[in-house]
């Protein structure tokens, strides 16, 4: 029976417009919500640009040098033209480690009076070597982990954002809803206001035309002009209240915004969301704080890695051949000849304390800690808004009904009291006490089924449910 009489309450409201494409409006310029959304993409962007950071390299090196320097005896003369070309390629591998292939040719032709060819050398000098080389992190980045921890955090601050754009657009939806809720109240009520005023304005042409025929008193055309004149400025006190309430959604739109657009209290039934903890645990401000705690446990684990030295294991496989003549040079000075030179290396870099590196871990540490009080507290505090929330909505149901009876029966008492005036039973006092009677009766019925629909966004937005159901309207 009650929910009948809701429903009809809210059919009989009207409106001359939706909410629906200003959400998308919103959504789409509100400056907040943009914001937020290009933080994604930096995220995204940050993500992309470590995964791509490793490419192959060709790298490529020439020169060509003249030496004639003056020497101190015929032993080292050192007069000769030598060109150079190296051509590498290279690759960091994600397992901490970077790879490289060298090729090298050198073609050197020396002067007659070089020591070397005084000394029975050739002329001409050419060499080509080409080394293949592997350096593995062996340390603190120990077959990379520090690189898959690195990407992990950066997985991870991706979707804290958007678990941050998710918070930053619920309640920026909720703060839109709600001031639309407002708009719309005013237009209700100065509708209402309007309505009164024609009703003081009947009644006075009424009293003016009694007066002139002798069945009123002068003063009563006086206390029908006084509350006529009083319920103009109420009109005039209502239309400010929108023009208010319509400046704080242009606000919000980053335009004017014109009063056809709003609808007069229009009926935007979200639905009270089903009472669970485990629904709770979806709410925007809690689901990010979730993630934000697995993204300082990623650094925290990526910090305990620092306090390492770095090592580094490093080989290399060569092969050359030197001639006086360039045939068959680079067939017999290429990877898998016997001329070869094997190198094994190991590097190790050991900072005594590990100061910063310590410092920073203890850091995150506090940091996690920190953000664990937070969703603690945070959590009990939902809970406890829940629970508030239904409590004043069942007040307010319960007002609701209330008001709307006493609506229907301020209406039937105004009537009454006109038809009494008519026939001189009553005081005009007493018609304009019932008039007022009725407008803030009115005004109460409609002021508490707006404060209703936003304890409800209220509710959805606490269980996570706020956007979805303003999306879908």
């Amino acid at each position: 029976m009650k929910f009948i009489l809701i429903l009809m309450l809210f059919l009989s409201f009207g409106a001359q417009a939706t909410i629906s494409p200003l959400i998308k409006e919103f959504m789409s310029i509100n400056r907040s919500v943009v914001e937020k959304r290009l933080e994604v993409e930096i995220s995204s962007l940050n993500l992309q640009a470590i995964e791509d950071k490793r490419p192959w390299s060709l790298v490529y090196s020439g020169s060509l040098t003249e030496n004639k320097l003056d020497s101190s005896s015929a032993f080292s003369n050192q007069n000769s033209t030598m060109s150079v070309h190296s051509a590498s390629l290279l690759k960091d591998t994600i397992w901490g480690g970077s790879f490289k292939l060298e090729n090298v040719y050198y073609h050197e032709k020396r002067d007659p009076t070089n020591s070397a060819v005084v000394f029975g050398s050739t002329k001409n000098s050419y060499q080509f070597y080409q080394k293949v080389s592997y350096v593995q992190s062996l340390g603190a980045n120990f077959f990379g982990r520090k690189e898959f921890k690195e990407r992990e955090i950066l997985r991870k601050t991706k979707e804290l954002s958007e678990k941050t754009f998710d918070e930053t657009l619920s309640s920026s939806l909720f703060g839109f809803y709600e001031a639309y809720l407002k708009t719309s109240l005013s237009k209700k009520l100065l509708g209402l206001q309007k309505e009164a005023l024609l009703r003081a304005k009947k009644r006075t042409r009424l009293i003016k035309r009694m007066v002139k025929d002798g069945l009123r008193l002068n003063v009563d055309l006086m206390s029908a002009q006084m509350a006529e004149i009083a319920q103009a400025e109420a009109v005039n006190t209502a239309e400010n209240d929108l023009l208010t309430n319509l400046d704080q959604l242009a606000s919000l739109l980053h335009r004017e915004v014109r009063e056809i657009e709003v609808g007069v209290l229009d009926e935007l039934d979200l639905g009270l969301p089903r009472v669970s903890m485990e629904e709770l645990e979806k709410n925007k401000t809690l689901l990010k704080l979730e993630q934000a705690i697995s993204q300082v446990q990623a650094s925290i684990k990526n910090a305990d890695y620092s306090v390492m030295p770095d090592i580094k294991l490093e080989t290399s496989y060569k092969t050359n051949r030197i001639k006086a003549q360039n045939d068959g040079l680079f067939d017999e000075g290429k990877l898998g000849q016997s001329n070869h030179e094997v190198v094994f290396a190991l590097n190790a870099v050991w900072p005594l304390g590990f100061g910063p590196q310590k410092a920073e871990l203890q850091k995150q540490k506090v940091q996690h800690k920190i953000l664990e009080h937070q969703k603690k507290s945070i959590t009990s505090s939902l809970q406890q808004a829940e629970g508030f929330l239904r409590k004043r909505m069942f007040q307010l149901q319960q007002n609701i009904e209330s008001a709307y009876k006493r609506v229907n029966l301020a209406r039937l008492v105004l009537k009454q009291y006109n038809k009494l005036y008519d026939v001189g039973k009553k005081d005009l006092d007493q018609v304009i006490r019932s008039e007022e009677d009725l407008i803030r009766t009115e005004t109460a019925l409609y002021s508490y089924i707006a404060q209703r629909q936003i304890m409800v966004a209220s509710l959805n937005q606490l269980y996570g449910t706020l956007v979805p159901k303003l999306k879908n309207i």
